[in-house]
């Protein structure tokens, strides 16, 4: 859940690796509003989403309120959070702020894609990581 493009790719990787993965971002065009009203809005719809059956983890992409609300439910309702903020050096002093509440609140924190880091690569270190892949390979003889 988060800003439009790095989480699209992420999660058209992650379906790609044969992980289900739903894309929530509202507010594509503006991943990175700073209004109250927004924020609330990204609250509410995000828990309604995950409430019913809860996600195996809960993916905050990039800064803004959607991922920051992602990573308030998941907090909340006590689902794993990967977050992926965006890298440190592109940031203003908001984003900044975002990106350690993300890092703060998160079980992990995968690097976005960029460089000799496909989509492939961060799709397979968050599939590695989910608590259902764990289980599954702690369970094996």
């Amino acid at each position: 859940m988060g800003g439009a493009e790095p989480a699209a790719v992420i999660a058209a990787a992650l379906v790609e690796a044969g992980v289900e993965a739903e894309l929530f971002s509202p507010h594509a065009g503006s991943p990175s509003l700073r209004d109250s009203a927004a924020l609330a809005a990204a609250l509410v719809e995000v828990e309604r989403r995950v409430m019913g059956t809860p996600p195996d983890c809960v993916i905050a992409v990039g800064a803004g309120d959607v991922p920051i609300a992602a990573a308030l439910v998941a907090s909340k309702l006590a689902i794993p959070l990967v977050a992926s903020p965006p890298k440190s050096e592109t940031l203003g002093e908001v984003d900044l702020a975002e990106a350690r509440i993300l890092t703060q609140l998160a079980d992990t924190v995968v690097e976005q894609p960029g460089g000799d880091r496909t989509p492939g690569h961060v799709a397979r270190e968050i599939a590695d990581w989910t608590p259902r892949s764990a289980a599954s390979a702690s369970s094996r003889p």
